[in-house]
């Protein structure tokens, strides 16, 4: 019979022990910020619930010190956003293979929440870090208040650089033991996508794969069906409206930036000035250029006379190695079957 997808899969919720290393006074901050990076679209959906992220695409919050270090930096970043290519426990993050940024929460948060959830990140799965200021938020908050995009690594890095403590505190990626199963990516590459589809639908399960798309490490619906009125960096699946064939679905997964959906191509327009801003087209009229930037809710409008150059990526901003996040063939085969499912409805 038909498969009924009324409503996103329920996630699981964890109690977090509150670390004894905490003042009392502190505890309830814990628990809010608990709360708060496993809010729908939120932390969690990224950097999971044990804090390790996904080894392709994610970072992992544990021993990090873009998450122990400096407070200033970690409280720009988590406001406005990040997007570059960083280093995290010795592995390489590249937006150039599909790195999404990270999402700006000044817009979402109020500064006692952020300020709890960055508590809670800076003292969980063995961090042990300061408690961040509701009033530290603030400050920075008012002195960045006109920046309007991402920040990047680099910039961050030279307004607060690594101290030699903060670098000490760095993991091994094999201390930090992120889950990664190259061999199925490696498997389905090699396969035919027109055989792959044939096999997810007569094999697959959609219920399961729904489960997948909302609470794998792959994090779909993160870009996918957000919710909570954050940014979307993909097509809604369930009111998309495409002329492409099973096989090229199965290619829109395993060769993103194959074939990019120009609603969701990224854009980087160069103003005379030498601001650089980064996001979606929406709009360009001869005389003004409107982006849809992740960075914040409302569109930016660039006056045409003020551009210096607009440049298009051919690169998706879904990464190539999602994929390696599923623990076997059949986790694929019962994804893959979802979305072919909810597309023909």
């Amino acid at each position: 019979g038909a498969t009924q997808f009324a409503a996103p899969a329920a996630s699981h919720v964890v109690k977090y022990a509150v670390p004894k290393h905490l003042k009392p006074a502190d505890r309830k901050i814990y628990k809010l910020g608990s709360e708060i990076y496993q809010r729908e679209s939120h932390c969690a959906t990224c950097h999971l619930t044990d804090g390790k992220g996904n080894t392709n695409v994610y970072p992992p919050l544990v021993g990090s010190p873009w998450v122990l270090g400096s407070e200033d930096r970690l409280i720009k970043m988590t406001l406005h956003g990040l997007w570059g290519k960083m280093k995290v426990n010795g592995k390489t993050y590249d937006p150039a293979r599909g790195v999404p940024p990270m999402t700006a929460f000044r817009s979402i948060l109020k500064d006692e929440e952020l300020a709890a959830v960055l508590t809670f990140v800076r003292n969980t799965w063995g961090n042990k870090g300061s408690k961040v200021e509701a009033e530290d938020v603030r400050r920075v908050r008012e002195s960045t208040v006109k920046r309007s995009t991402f920040w990047t690594p680099e910039e961050l890095l030279v307004e607060h650089p690594f101290s030699k403590a903060e670098l000490a505190m760095e993991k091994t990626e094999s201390e930090v033991d992120q889950f990664t199963n190259d061999q199925l990516e490696l498997d389905l590459l090699a396969a035919d996508p027109s055989e792959l589809a044939r096999i997810a639908i007569s094999e697959g399960n959609a219920n399961r794969g729904k489960a997948l798309f909302y609470q794998s490490a792959g994090a779909c619906f993160a870009c996918h069906d957000p919710g909570s009125g954050a940014p979307q960096a993909g097509p809604d699946l369930k009111a998309l409206t495409t002329s492409l064939t099973h096989e090229e679905l199965v290619e829109s997964i395993l060769y993103p930036s194959k074939r990019i959906d120009k609603e969701f191509a990224q854009v980087k327009v160069l103003t005379l000035d030498g601001v650089l801003y980064t996001g979606i087209r929406v709009s360009e009229s001869d005389d003004e250029f409107v982006l849809r930037s992740l960075a914040q809710p409302k569109p930016i409008v660039i006056k045409q006379e003020d551009i210096d150059d607009v440049v298009e990526s051919k690169t998706s901003l879904m990464p190539a190695n999602l994929v390696k996040a599923l623990k076997n063939r059949g986790e694929f085969n019962d994804l893959m079957k979802y979305v072919i499912e909810i597309r023909k409805r």
